[in-house]
């Protein structure tokens, strides 16, 4: 596999066990979820080996369908390509039961492009030595194929009894998932990158059109050894993502800046910068890499403020606690600091949030990415799905420097078209002079305001505001007289807010004091 391709690796023994009677002793959780989300959050391919049946994968069901596993993967548009060399994932040919590779491919828009798997029971040799042709007709001579997926499988076919068991599900005219086009040029200035300290990446793209770019900067890959009972294995698990932004360019010249985080693994073994390109039309796109990045300690610095965070929706509406938030919104957490954002994950400097409900914590550093051309503010999207009326969460971010902040937000979320009015009130109550009205609508809407006496007489009417989106806003009442300009006298009055939209109607009324 090309170094500029990156690799997340899902090895079992890098996770708990949890005792299950049900699994012939244990299952692992925590590989499960790594698992879909990697799915979720975009792979191109996913490669599994190892024991596997019909329907599900490793004793330690890693994958299960009886399970309901299929709910969980949320892949959207992202679709991957399964390569599966296990026992009869891909068993087509029985009548009595699907496979849990066929209700994949089916699933509508969402799960995979296509699925490479075995119809039958096939030995390691045989998975091995398949998927070695097949990963090698994917990447010839450490380059991405232009060929077809059906092409590509043809051509690894043997004749072997292993290979036969193979098949492919999907579109064999389809293209893997991959940009065809390398970059010739890829530079990093300083070569040696210090920790806190800001470098920049050129390079020369294959389109003179300009586009958009991402870069991700990674730590050295690690060597691991781990003993089980008197054995003893080794291998190579990548290195950690320190940095990965966003960045535009508007001819076939790129650059931009990252900045390192402290928690680097001061490895004498260097890392790698990969860039992927893709043009302003959406037609090319282009991927390289920049190799070798060694790493050393930076000058020390003198902050101890940790990120800001803040909460907003997609549409750019400010969300803060009582708030509330609609279904068919999405949640986009921001962090900024000058000093950047630690994407390292080492422990206890990860980005978590915490379900105050139930305490659970989840990590999500690896869905942060900075804004274009920007290395000091980024952004994440939570996924919310577990959440039912009220969101209530807690976020903890650090720097660059191990600096770190958190902070809690409580949201109630409504329905998404209906209309409401939320939290409805004046400031001050009581009022000598002027007030102001505070409410919250659910959707755009044109609100008016009323003021009345207890015994029911209107005595000021505001003019119709229309609000383009939904969220907090506020109507001032400057001098506090009614519709003529005479004064209030001193007493209680009544007031409706009342909001307008797409035929619906809705009000609240409330009660205000004048007091000179």
């Amino acid at each position: 596999i090309p170094s500029f391709i990156d690799v997340q690796k899902i090895y079992l023994t890098e996770y708990s066990e949890v005792s299950d009677a049900s699994a012939y002793g244990v299952v692992k959780p925590g590989a499960t979820q790594a698992l879909f989300d990697a799915l979720n959050n975009g792979t191109a391919i996913i490669n599994y080996i190892g024991h596997g049946s019909t329907s599900s994968w490793a004793q330690e069901k890693l994958l299960q369908k009886d399970r309901g596993d299929i709910q969980f993967i949320n892949t959207g548009m992202k679709l991957p390509i399964w390569i599966a060399g296990t026992c009869s994932w891909g068993q087509f040919d029985n009548p009595n039961t699907d496979a849990f590779s066929e209700d994949i491919i089916r699933l509508p828009m969402n799960g995979a492009s296509a699925i490479i798997s075995t119809s039958h029971s096939i030995g390691y040799t045989s998975n091995w030595l398949n998927e070695k042709r097949l990963f090698q007709a994917f990447f010839p001579n450490g380059n991405i194929t232009d060929q077809p997926i059906g092409t590509i499988f043809q051509s690894v076919k043997t004749g072997d009894s292993g290979g036969q068991k193979f098949h492919l599900f999907g579109d064999p005219g389809m293209s893997i998932p991959f940009p065809n086009e390398t970059l010739t040029a890829t530079n990093l200035d300083p070569d040696t990158l210090k920790t806190l300290e800001v470098a920049e990446f050129s390079g020369i793209s294959p389109f003179n059109s300009g586009g958009s770019g991402y870069v991700i900067l990674k730590d050295s890959d690690r060597q691991v050894e781990r003993t089980f009972g008197s054995v003893t294995i080794s291998y190579i698990l990548p290195g950690a993502t320190l940095f990965q932004g966003q960045f535009t360019f508007s001819d076939n010249n790129f650059s931009g800046n990252l900045i390192v985080p402290k928690d680097i693994s001061y490895s004498q073994n260097p890392g790698r910068l990969n860039v992927y390109l893709i043009s302003n039309d959406s037609t090319r796109e282009a991927v390289g890499t920049y190799s070798p990045v060694y790493f050393t300690s930076g000058s020390s610095v003198h902050d101890d403020e940790g990120p800001i965070i803040s909460f907003e929706t997609k549409k750019g509406r400010i969300l803060k606690s009582g708030d509330h938030f609609r279904n068919n919104e999405t949640l986009v957490i921001r962090l900024e600091d000058s000093l950047g954002i630690n994407l390292a994950g080492e422990p206890g400097h990860d980005i978590s949030l915490t379900d105050l409900a139930t305490g659970d914590v989840t990590d999500i550093t690896n869905q942060f990415i900075y804004n274009p051309n920007s290395i000091q503010t980024g952004i994440i999207q939570p996924n919310l799905d577990d959440f039912s009326e009220i969101i209530s969460i807690r976020i903890k971010a650090w720097d660059s420097a191990n600096n770190p902040s958190e902070k809690e937000i409580y949201l109630n979320q409504a329905e998404n078209n209906s209309l409401r009015l939320f939290q409805v009130m004046n400031y001050p109550n009581p009022f000598k002079t002027s007030t102001q009205f505070v409410f919250e609508i659910s959707t755009p809407a044109e609100v008016s305001i009323d003021v009345y006496t207890l015994s029911g007489r209107k005595i000021k009417s505001f003019e119709k505001i229309t609000f383009p989106t939904a969220g907090y806003y506020t109507v001032n009442w400057e001098d506090g007289r009614d519709s003529f300009g005479g004064e209030l006298a001193n007493g209680v009055y009544l007031y409706r807010v009342k909001a307008d939209a797409n035929g619906s109607s809705v009000s609240t009324i409330g009660r205000m004091a004048k007091f000179r």
